[in-house]
């Protein structure tokens, strides 16, 4: 996303039950329905709130999710290769 993407939709207020409504031009533009699941994100020290659809939040938890993987199959590769060595360093010792 470059900083050319970001757009200011208009304010929201929040309601006695939390609630607020997502202006009509932001509802149309990104194709929100009544219905829509979305995470709510944030950052406490900085005042932030974002909302991203769930389905989008899900392909970040997939993809995190492959590479944590990727990075654990990597980790044990160097430990066995870690632990061949050192068999190999004991047989040339002896």
């Amino acid at each position: 996303m470059s900083k050319h993407d970001l757009k200011i939709y208009g304010t929201a207020t929040i309601g006695a039950k939390g609630q607020f409504v997502v202006p009509l031009n932001a509802r149309e533009e990104l194709g929100l329905r009544e219905g829509d699941k979305h995470v709510i994100v944030g950052s406490p020290s900085k005042k932030f709130i974002g909302v991203l659809r769930d389905d989008v939040f899900q392909q970040f938890l997939d993809i995190l999710h492959q590479r944590m993987e990727h990075t654990m199959t990597m980790a044990n590769n160097l430990k066995e290769f870690d632990e061949f060595a050192a068999k190999m360093t004991n047989r040339d010792s002896s």
